[in-house]
């Protein structure tokens, strides 16, 4: 049951995949050997307690320290290259009553090994984040908070929970670069998944991503609270 029920989301992985390379010829899965794959990556099926046990593993995160942010006006400002620089891309549009479209900038913390901060935007129906370099004051925009490998090399997001037409869904992953104390975030790959939500991803090794997903219409009906008989989980192997 479980092996029939996953082979519709990987195909869909697959067709769904954008990467700086070029385009990859989607081949469909078998009941033999369900799984997809391509240049950057593969898929397959994996289990709940694979899953369960990777999200014991911790990796480097994004933590909060006193003195690190401060909002003024509704702009927030971050200490760049030691000093306050106003983040003018950070403004909040929350009381400004002529603008439709309601923007708030929050601080979530820095990550030292990165050398970035990260900020989210929520916004009346999106939400995205921004990794901001602690140097330069550079910005890289994410879907959402995005997860460091054990090993340092990629980052790794899942698309919000927004459920608007116009939202992204799936999943993306970074290549990081390290350059003295900074860091340079590429994207390596996103795929997207527009029947299936992801909702939860963690590292099981440093090329190794495991994702719990529901299918969309589920999700959808559900009102973003699937059950767990809902769930089902796919490995993705980064190349």
């Amino acid at each position: 049951m479980f092996k029939s029920n996953l082979l519709p989301l990987l195909l869909l992985l697959t067709l769904g995949c954008t990467s700086p390379s070029s385009e990859q010829t989607a081949t469909a899965p078998t009941e033999e050997a369900p799984g997809t794959s391509s240049d950057l990556y593969t898929i397959e099926a994996t289990t709940e307690e694979e899953f369960d046990k990777a999200s014991t593993t911790s990796t480097v995160g994004f933590g909060l320290e006193p003195g690190d942010a401060q909002k003024t006006n509704g702009t927030l400002s971050l200490k760049i290259n030691g000093k306050w620089q106003s983040i003018e891309a950070f403004r909040d549009t929350l009381l400004n009553t002529t603008t439709p479209e309601k923007r708030e900038y929050k601080y979530l913390g820095q990550n030292r090994q990165l050398n970035k901060y990260l900020v989210a935007e929520i916004g009346t129906n999106t939400y995205q984040t921004y990794l901001v370099d602690k140097t330069t004051g550079s910005l890289t925009a994410t879907w959402s908070e995005p997860v460091l490998s054990p090993d340092g090399k990629y980052l790794a997001n899942i698309s919000s929970p927004d459920t608007t037409p116009s939202a992204p869904n799936g999943i993306q992953v970074w290549r990081v670069t390290k350059q003295g104390e900074s860091a340079t975030i590429e994207k390596y790959f996103q795929v997207d998944s527009p029947d299936w939500k992801p909702l939860e991803l963690y590292w099981e090794s440093p090329q190794v991503i495991l994702l719990r997903v529901v299918p969309m219409a589920k999700y959808e009906a559900l009102q973003g609270q699937p059950q767990p008989e809902d769930f089902a989980y796919v490995r993705l192997t980064v190349k």
